[in-house]
């Protein structure tokens, strides 16, 4: 909470404001703002400042509630915090610090820069770390490595998924699966999109073929209002192996 309240006291200052701050402390030895910048980091003073801030919790040790609220703000909220304990050894005279960082630093900066921009395009590592976290990272392996060694299929990632495309007539390409992890679940199994009409003219499958080997609609548990239609579907592994038969024995 003290952190907390630190970091919304420091979101409000400006220029100006850190100026004043620093020409009433004692810490500058009289130097400006200015002067002292400059002398420890060997360039001027930035025009524009604090447009970002991050968060350390710098503790002996800390208690399981701490590190919960921390994991739950950086991993949910996307806020930049963390936190970083320090151990005191003392080994035959030998004298040593040892620190620990509770959550990875990328981690946390990918997290805070995703929740700044959250239509940047995640990577297929990052949709991974997503798959895993909602337990059906074996769903994501089997469908990302199976769907990419379809002959002719290439693929790209959003801030949503991974999409799969073919080319089609006139020399252009087009979509033909997206996999979502971020609506996928153990209980429900990896969230795909299958575009049944442009699958079965590649492929020769009847669309009646397809559909059944899909199973039934998940648009009601979809929740992307662009895809509120019969083409998302939740696939088990059983279901995603017939899926990927089928596929493969008639790819062209």
């Amino acid at each position: 909470a003290q952190t907390l309240d630190y970091a919304s006291y420091v979101q409000n200052l400006g220029l100006s404001e850190i100026q004043e701050i620093a020409s009433n402390s004692d810490f500058l030895d009289g130097k400006s703002l200015e002067d002292a910048f400059r002398e420890k980091f060997r360039g001027d003073l930035p025009d524009s400042v604090n447009r970002a801030h991050r968060m350390y919790i710098v503790a002996a040790r800390t208690d399981p509630a701490t590190e919960r609220i921390v994991e739950y703000l950086s991993q949910i909220h996307g806020v930049d915090i963390n936190v970083a304990t320090f151990a005191y050894f003392n080994v035959n005279d030998a004298e040593f610090i040892g620190r620990s960082i509770l959550i990875d630093e990328q981690t946390v900066q990918n997290r805070a820069e995703y929740r700044s921009n959250p239509y940047r395009r995640r990577t297929f590592d990052e949709l991974r770390e997503i798959a895993e976290k909602n337990d059906v990272g074996n769903l994501w392996d089997t469908a990302i490595g199976a769907f990419r060694s379809l002959p002719k299929t290439t693929r790209y990632s959003d801030q949503n998924g991974a999409h799969f495309r073919i080319p089609i007539d006139g020399g252009s390409i087009g979509q033909i699966l997206s996999v979502f992890p971020n609506r996928s679940s153990s209980q429900n199994g990896i969230a795909v999109r299958v575009n049944h009409a442009r699958i079965s003219e590649y492929f020769k499958i009847s669309e009646e073929e397809m559909k059944q080997v899909c199973g039934p609609p998940a648009r009601e548990s979809f929740n992307l209002a662009y895809f509120q239609d019969d083409n998302a579907h939740f696939f088990d592994a059983d279901r995603l192996g017939r899926l990927i038969e089928l596929l493969r024995n008639n790819a062209p």
